[in-house]
């Protein structure tokens, strides 16, 4: 059976003004399969990051990340996005994250 971890809206946001730094939050924006802003790795997995437009949160589309990889040391996906931030500044990073019963999810 594959797991699927759902990566729903993540919200970067200025601690004082709440205002979202990250790029294309919702996922929602992409050219084909690419998701614009972020960039995707499986590593040494056979981890796979995929659009899901059946489930979400409060857009139209989430991230469905699978991870058939046997579980031991640096066998994960990576889902990154460059955010600029200023020096001395409080900012808050969050995410909604499903995940079937049970399952683990590493942030």
């Amino acid at each position: 059976m594959r797991r699927c971890l759902y990566l729903l809206i993540p919200v970067c946001v200025l601690h004082a003004h709440a205002q979202n730094l990250v790029t294309n939050p919702s996922f929602e924006k992409r050219d084909g399969k690419e998701i614009l802003g972020w960039h995707w790795t499986g590593g040494l997995s056979k981890a796979t990051c995929e659009l899901d437009e059946a489930v979400s949160r409060s857009g139209r589309t989430s991230i469905c990340i699978k991870n058939p990889t046997a579980r031991k040391a640096h066998v994960f996906g990576t889902l990154v996005q460059s955010v600029r931030v200023q020096p001395n500044k409080r900012y808050t990073v969050s995410c909604y994250v499903r995940t079937p019963q049970g399952a683990a999810a590493w942030i």
